[in-house]
């Protein structure tokens, strides 16, 4: 008989196939719900930080400079203050004063756009050339918007650590119940194979071996059925050769 074909293979499969099942689903439910919180979690820092340094931007352009690097080397981000154009097809900032040197006049920043249209702190997560970060804008006056950055490297290398650990964890688990479904269909497999060296026994005419098995299950019920049905037919037999005696004698 194939292997695939036996009771212990399907109950094994079977179970692995739950195990599965269940472990994506976790997955799927976790690791997406993780990452949002930590992302979060990073961008709700830089709110406060962002507000914090807001109230003590100075008001001279050529002290921002200044003040926006020593800014950047306390708080371990970058900070901008940054002049939003509205009115273009295309919205983009003009960096005033940046604690990090830019290649382009003009930058694209959506969030600092939405800070300087709507004069209220804004804040989310955005991409840059394949890399993560969490931005908070703080508008200003005259137009201008404070903008602290900070990168999510570390956060979704976190996650990245969990996915895998979770993975793995995964892969462990599947074996483990690999081994353990088919090792207890195995043995429930056994008993089976029992029951039918009993009918064999039977039908050959062997009724002298009881039929035993220890288990409180459906699998003993019908152990127990065998067994009576021994008994029965091994009445029977011994009716049967005492009236062939019988009649032999007569």
């Amino acid at each position: 008989m194939s292997p695939l074909r036996s009771v212990g293979a399907r109950l094994s499969l079977a179970l692995l196939v739950v195990v599965a099942a269940a472990l994506a689903i976790v997955y799927a439910a976790l690791v997406p719900i993780l990452e949002r919180n930590l992302v979060d979690n990073k961008i709700e820092q830089l709110a406060p930080l962002a507000e914090g340094l807001a109230t003590r931007v100075p008001p001279d352009p050529r002290r921002q400079q200044i003040f926006v690097e020593d800014s950047a080397s306390s708080i371990q981000a970058r900070v901008m203050i940054v002049s939003p154009v509205l009115d273009a097809p295309q919205p983009v900032v003009f960096p005033i004063a940046d604690s990090q040197s830019t290649q382009s006049p003009q930058i694209s920043d959506e969030i600092a756009v939405r800070a300087a249209r709507t004069r209220s702190p804004q804040q989310g997560r955005i991409e840059r050339a394949g890399k993560s970060y969490a931005e908070a804008a703080m508008p200003l006056g005259k137009g201008s918007v404070l903008v602290i950055r900070a990168p999510l490297q570390d956060t979704l290398a976190n996650i990245g650590l969990v996915r895998r650990r979770l993975l793995l964890a995964g892969v462990l688990a599947l074996l483990f119940s690999l081994a353990v479904g088919y090792g207890a269909a195995y043995l429930f497999a056994q008993r089976l194979r029992k029951l039918e060296r009993a009918a064999d026994r039977i039908a050959s005419g062997r009724f002298d071996e009881p039929i035993v098995d220890s288990g409180r299950d459906e699998v003993a019920q019908l152990a127990q059925a065998f067994d009576r049905m021994r008994l029965r037919l091994a009445g029977l037999e011994r009716a049967r050769r005492e009236f062939i005696a019988n009649a032999s004698h007569e």
